[in-house]
């Protein structure tokens, strides 16, 4: 399982490459209605190959927001996705596990976060590429 998370993380932050400048408190105003389609489709068309882009991108996601149906944990690492991308972009070289990540961020929000990349998987079927 260990290694799975690993993987896991490994996947999600080369993925979503996550360089944007973003700030703090963002994610928690994103809406709670979206379809499962339109969050599926704002996540997949990530492609991270720009800084500005990549800004753009998570204001898309934040407009967009999640499912009604995500579970509150899983909501709470999309929140922190959208508002830390840019502090897990510049710890990425050492986030390279799950122990490093729950050491760098507490087991709590490493556990949401997780939540978050299980509940992306289940209903959108692959992580977004570059």
């Amino acid at each position: 399982m260990k290694k799975t998370a690993a993987l896991a993380t490994s996947l999600l932050l080369v993925g979503f490459g996550a360089t944007a400048c973003g700030g703090s408190d963002k994610g928690a105003d994103a809406p709670k209605d979206a379809s499962k389609e339109d969050f599926c489709a704002a996540l997949k068309s990530f492609d991270g190959t720009d800084e500005i882009e990549v800004a753009d991108h998570l204001d898309e996601m934040k407009e967009v927001g999640t499912p009604a149906d995500m579970p509150d944990d899983a909501r709470k690492g999309f929140e922190f996705l959208v508002d830390h991308a840019a502090e897990i972009d510049e710890k990425s070289d050492e986030l390279k596990d799950r122990p490093a990540f729950d050491r760098e961020f507490g087991v709590d929000v490493s556990a949401q976060f997780f939540a978050f990349y299980t509940y992306f998987i289940k209903e959108c079927g692959s992580l977004p590429t570059e």
